[in-house]
């Protein structure tokens, strides 16, 4: 496994070689958010295919920079997201109009404007460059903002395993690396999961 050092250096380096990247990301992300507020409604197969683009970007990204594992893990969000599209629904995504919603705005402003890794000498930067879609943390804090806000997308398989793979991320991010802002993440993957779990739960008890 690599130390410490290691992993906080890979993910250093991809933050700041590919800020490029992390800046086409905010644009398209920030895009699709205007979207939505201005009352577009697209199915939610269309949604997790468009989201999966994030993931996508960040294995192909990992195995450049030699980290195997989060290449691995994240080639698998991409193709649980296709296993989801195939299962889901062609409704369109709805919001849940309750508390969860407070959390997912919280998670997609804490994955765009993540404070990490981003070598700089203005905050400003970080809302714009910050290293959504490069790096796990602030890539699964967006995907569960998105899953909070519209009802896990349709699929309680995706919001799953979203939401696990943000506590496992962000709990690694506290106890190994010493990022403690990653408890953040873990919250509001914590409330993605019980929230999915509990939804699932009163949809099987109400067909019973």
């Amino acid at each position: 496994m690599p130390t410490r050092q290691e992993i906080l250096a890979g993910l250093t380096w991809l933050s700041n070689e590919y800020t490029g990247i992390a800046i086409m990301w905010h644009i398209l992300t920030f895009m699709l958010i205007a979207a939505l507020f201005a009352g577009w409604r697209p199915g939610n197969k269309l949604m997790v295919l468009m989201l999966s683009s994030l993931p996508m970007s960040v294995s192909l990204l990992s195995s450049l920079e030699g980290n195997f594992f989060n290449a691995s893990v994240f080639a698998f969000l991409v193709v649980m997201a296709i296993y989801a599209t195939l299962r889901a629904g062609n409704e369109k995504i709805r919001g849940n109009r309750s508390w969860p919603d407070i959390f997912g705005l919280l998670s997609l402003v804490f994955g765009l404007f993540y404070p990490e890794f981003l070598n700089t000498n203005s905050p400003v930067e970080f809302a714009y460059a910050s290293p959504a879609g490069l790096i796990p943390c602030p890539t699964l804090a967006i995907l569960s903002g998105f899953a909070l806000l519209y009802r896990g997308l349709g699929s309680s398989l995706w919001a799953v395993t979203v939401a696990t793979s943000g506590i496992f991320y962000g709990l690694f991010g506290v106890f190994y690396l010493g990022m403690y802002l990653d408890w953040f993440l873990v919250a509001c993957s914590s409330i993605l999961l019980l929230n999915t779990l509990f939804a699932s739960k009163k949809t099987f008890s109400f067909h019973r």
